[in-house]
């Protein structure tokens, strides 16, 4: 197997022995204390103007943005800002009003903020042709490395592919300072990773997608250096923030390698889509998606868990057929999960089969996998235990924290595999029919953590 052996901080890229060439396009990644002093040289190094955008939102601007002002400033750089109203949606309106404030002179867009901001600047930047450099304040996930913008469009989340960050800087003399909630959505974050991997396995598996071990490694690398700093990101040390940035930002290298986001996004993601789609049709302020997809790996590995306890010896394959839906039950189906977004959710799946013939064939496919399922993904933890994990970095670990309803819960387990076509443990649990039983029990024993864990 190739081993990576350059500098993971800066663009590169490798022939790997998966028959695939992995490369990141990140210029620089500057992680440290008192970094952001550094924006001016950085942009130098890389060739990028001195003409820059700044978004931000105006508790962010109060806290930082005037310090990132002055340094920027002393620096050379020739600043624009445009600060959001909070709380902000990263939606079409926040869109326009960011295109309207780039125009046609800048040379770069620095998103100083949260995740929302981040990904409404990479957006911008991408489709204004651009580069733009993520400054977060406070180390909530993964996406500020990504080129992929997590957008609400026709009240739906939606994944857009953009162009990836041409740097990244964070100061961890900044980030530290942070509420410890914020920095231990960081580590919700990782835990995804957990059960993306179990969920990118088994596609490999049954349906016969590109797997590489290089890859595995770097993802699990960055998983166990995020679980290794735990202990620290509640009481904000530095250092254990450092090592969960520079997790984060592997787990990004990662799903560059890769070229898409298989091996850090999964069933959980899914379900916080879900989750946000429900909470921004009823006007309630949006959770840290790092914070969501955190309680969601919680429920997904209590999944994963149930479906490799099937017997595939005694399973009935042809009860299973008999009972999957028509196309009609199907529409009826996503029109009642999904509302007015139901638009939205049929176009994500164009290729979506009713034939009972590739049913019967894809349910055989998962059982004959089943043993090695078992094998591989012996390394997921209890999800007790990975809530008390959560607990103690001080993460939410159940729904409720999130003001996710009994009701929305069950309906995400139901109706959330509908967000995206990519194959997960909800198709995987569909195909199989379990999905109605499975978001009763998902349920209870979200309850039943709720109760053990908050006494």
């Amino acid at each position: 197997m190739a081993i990576f052996n350059g500098d993971i901080h800066k663009a590169h890229s490798f022939e790997c022995t998966c028959g695939k060439t992995h490369s990141s396009p990140i210029g620089e990644a500057l992680i440290g204390e008192g970094t952001l002093k550094g924006l001016p040289e950085m942009l130098k190094r890389l060739g990028i103007g001195k003409r820059i955008l700044v978004v931000t939102d105006d508790v962010v601007f109060d806290i930082v943005g005037k310090k990132a002002a002055s340094l920027w400033e002393a620096g050379g750089l020739a600043l624009t800002w445009y600060v959001f109203k909070c709380p902000m949606l990263p939606d079409e309106t926040a869109l326009g009003q960011v295109l309207l404030a780039a125009g046609s002179e800048v040379d770069a867009l620095v998103a100083l903020g949260g995740g929302s901001v981040t990904d409404v600047t990479r957006f911008v930047a991408s489709r204004i042709g651009k580069p733009h450099i993520p400054v977060p304040t406070a180390m909530t996930h993964d996406g500020f490395f990504t080129d992929m913008a997590l957008l609400l469009v026709g009240g739906m989340k939606t994944t857009i592919v953009c162009e990836p960050p041409a740097a990244f800087l964070a100061d961890m003399d900044i980030i530290k300072y942070a509420p410890a909630r914020m920095n231990a959505a960081g580590l919700g974050e990782m835990t995804a990773k957990l059960t993306a991997i179990a969920d990118w396995y088994a596609a490999h598996l049954i349906r016969g997608e590109h797997y590489c071990g290089e890859t595995e490694r770097l993802m699990r690398e960055a998983i166990d250096q995020a679980f290794a700093a735990s202990d620290g990101i509640a009481k904000g040390d530095p250092s254990s923030l450092l090592s969960l940035t520079d997790a984060l930002y592997k787990s990004a290298v990662d799903m560059n390698w890769y070229g898409s986001a298989r091996t850090g996004a999964g069933a959980e993601h899914h379900l916080t889509h879900y989750w946000v789609m429900r909470h921004a049709a009823r006007g309630v302020r949006p959770n840290m998606h790092g914070a969501e997809v955190g309680v969601a790996t919680v429920l997904v590995i209590d999944m994963w868990k149930r479906i490799l306890s099937i017997d595939e010896h005694s399973f009935d394959v042809e009860k299973v057929v008999s009972a999957m839906p028509s196309k009609d039950e199907w529409v009826t189906m996503v029109e009642k999960g999904y509302g007015p977004a139901a638009p939205e959710a049929f176009k994500a799946q164009k290729n979506k089969s009713f034939d009972k013939g590739a049913r019967r064939e894809e349910v055989k496919r998962i059982l004959a996998a089943l043993p090695a399922l078992r094998e591989k993904l012996s390394f997921l933890p209890d999800y007790k235990a990975l809530a008390m994990r959560l607990k103690q970095a001080g993460a939410p670990f159940v729904p409720s924290q999130l003001h996710v309803s009994r009701e929305e819960l069950i309906d995400s387990v139901l109706y959330a595999k509908e967000v995206r076509s990519k194959y997960t443990s909800l198709w995987i649990a569909d195909a199989l029919g379990l999905l109605p039983e499975l978001s009763i029990a998902l349920a209870d024993d979200a309850q039943a953590l709720e109760s053990q864990l908050t006494v």
